[in-house]
């Protein structure tokens, strides 16, 4: 199951930042129930005062990808209205100060406009922003948190890597992370950063670099989680055993 009860006072959060410079990518999969007319955060990188990225719900019910450097917050937004009660990817790419884009179901939505560096981000937050405003909805789902390194990353390689995680999995389910960056000389190889919330629940860090989460107040299970595909088993070799016989 995915986790509910999110607020200002119930959320996740580490200040052992699985990323803190771009270019980066937030993958994340939510479930909206609500109709609050206001905007919603689903995962944050802040610090107290800056949001340096921000994958947002806006007041609309877009999927955002958003910055906010003190003076004013700059967004690329979709133009897809979020469906009620039914799971859907969101996703956020932040490759510079002037390129961030926000993705809805795989659909794009890329803002150009120079936004400003905010300052660098001290906490990572999912469920809220450092600015303890704007929580995700209590009665809405979220699962599936990734976070991946886009260096080296072109354009085409973050619309794949994107739809891989929206569409990647055998029969229309999303692409499992952990699968995704185990690919074979791809540019999304080893670039996983940090993952959380499978259907387990986990808020321990599942990439192996040990980000793992902290709850603040009491988040519960949401009714359903979105269709993952499995976590391909590794497979080991055994190494062959020579056996002598003597006469």
């Amino acid at each position: 199951m995915a986790l509910t009860a999110w607020s200002s006072a119930n959320y996740l959060s580490t200040t052992s930042l699985p990323i803190s410079v771009y270019p980066l990518l937030v993958s994340l999969w939510a479930n909206r129930t609500s109709s609050t007319a206001a905007s919603r955060t689903y995962v944050s990188l802040d610090d107290a005062t800056h949001r340096y990225a921000d994958t947002v719900l806006d007041g609309s019910n877009f999927t955002a990808a958003s910055v906010y450097n003190g003076v004013a917050n700059i967004a690329s937004t979709s133009s897809t209205v979020t469906p009620s009660g039914s799971w859907y990817h969101g996703a956020g790419s932040y490759v510079s100060t002037t390129l961030r884009t926000a993705w809805h179901n795989g659909v794009a939505a890329t803002d150009q406009t120079n936004a400003n560096s905010p300052n660098a981000p001290t906490t990572f937050f999912i469920g809220k922003n450092g600015l303890n405003v704007e929580a995700y909805d209590a009665g809405d789902g979220l699962a599936e948190v990734s976070i991946w390194d886009l260096t080296g990353f072109t354009s085409g390689n973050i619309t794949s890597l994107v739809g891989k995680l929206f569409n990647g999995g055998a029969a229309s389910a999303g692409g499992n992370p952990l699968n995704i960056t185990a690919e074979s000389a791809q540019p999304w190889t080893g670039k996983l950063k940090g993952y959380w919330i499978n259907s387990a629940n986990t808020i321990t860090d599942l990439s192996g670099n040990g980000k793992n989460l902290t709850m603040t107040g009491t988040l519960t299970n949401f009714a359903s989680h979105p269709t993952i595909e499995a976590v391909t088993p590794t497979t080991s070799i055994r190494p062959r055993t020579t056996v002598s016989i003597v006469p």
